[in-house]
């Protein structure tokens, strides 16, 4: 994930449809903490671990940061186990399904003709013969979900709801460090999370409040303010 950082205005432009959000610590923590941003892939029934899809370090009281929400969805493959690679990540559209197949690289990853029953959501099969997959859900170029060990003839399934989930690393217990594209244990999330929906948004702040020390403490808290969104014709 790419993100600038700064005290001053700069102008910022992104690409259509790509969200712009602009993260300002407004808290009273001085203790550079660390916020995770990440989202749940509801197509799984059991979610035991999440994926830290952006991480922003030392955040310091009054330091903004920027970084971009983009709708596009890309899925990579690797061998399980191994080194072997897809060439490049596959740009994918949420009610299709998709297959990996033999290919004269060795694999590749093709539209299938099977049937997804929610728009929402991406499926994706492993028609190889023998090989086992790690696959890998990126938005924005940074890793977000992934479905390890994919047998053949498996399935690994996602889908998102137009939302992001913030956290402070300081709040969450047994975790010093966090990286991007790692994984994180969903329990140490449930109480420290704010939910912020980004549906039709084409750009927000989003302040992050709360922090101390002593009696005085307050629980982390991220909202929204200056949200503009598209034109929507009824």
């Amino acid at each position: 994930m790419t993100y600038t950082r700064g005290r001053n205005e700069a102008k910022y432009h992104t690409m259509d449809s790509t969200i712009l959000l602009k993260l300002i610590n407004r808290s009273k923590d001085q203790s550079n903490s660390e916020v995770v941003i990440f989202q749940e892939n509801v197509a799984e029934n059991f979610r035991p671990h999440t994926v830290a899809w952006t991480v922003l370090r030392n955040v310091e009281r009054d330091d903004y940061f920027y970084f971009e929400y983009s709708p596009i969805i890309e899925v990579g493959m690797c061998q399980s186990m191994g080194s072997g690679r897809m060439p490049r990540m596959t740009e994918v559209e949420p009610g299709l399904a998709y297959e990996v197949v033999d290919d004269i690289s060795g694999q590749a990853l093709r539209l299938s003709e099977r049937w997804v029953g929610d728009p929402s959501r991406v499926e994706v099969f492993n028609e190889h013969s023998t090989g086992v997959f790690d696959t890998n859900c990126y938005r924005s170029g940074s890793l977000l979900a992934t479905k390890e060990s994919l047998m053949p003839g498996g399935i690994a399934a996602f889908q998102f709801q137009s939302c992001l989930n913030f956290a402070v690393v300081s709040e969450m217990e047994d975790l010093d460090e966090v990286t991007e594209g790692g994984i994180i244990d969903s329990y140490h999330l449930l109480d420290v999370t704010t939910t912020l929906n980004l549906g039709f948004m084409t750009s927000a702040d989003i302040i992050m409040t709360g922090g101390g020390s002593g009696p005085d403490a307050e629980p982390f808290q991220f909202t929204l303010e200056n949200a503009k969104f598209h034109d929507i014709d009824i």
